[in-house]
């Protein structure tokens, strides 16, 4: 089973079905790559899936050509960088 882990940024997500979400993540090492993660529903798993969110990733799948499965883990979230400094919240609004 292929598999490896790497740091990246979320591109864009995807919802897919009921509970889960594609998301494109542009990585360090292994460059933009689609992937599936399950209970999107999840609070946990939500809160760490948002465009812009610096990652890091573990992506496994059973062979290497098929999309593959992600599991994030957040480094730094760019929401809270633009709400935290009054000139980059003016910028967005």
């Amino acid at each position: 089973m292929p598999e490896w882990r790497d740091k990246g940024i979320v591109l864009s997500l995807r919802k897919y079905g009921e509970k889960g979400v594609i998301i494109n993540i542009l990585t360090v090492h292994h460059g933009r790559h689609l992937g599936w993660i399950s209970n999107y529903k999840n609070k946990k798993v939500s809160s760490h899936v948002q465009p812009g969110d610096l990652v890091d990733v573990f992506w496994k799948s059973r062979l290497i050509d098929q999309m593959g499965n992600f599991k994030v883990e957040l480094i730094s979230s760019v929401v809270g960088k633009i709400l935290d400094d009054k000139i980059k919240l003016q910028a967005v609004i």
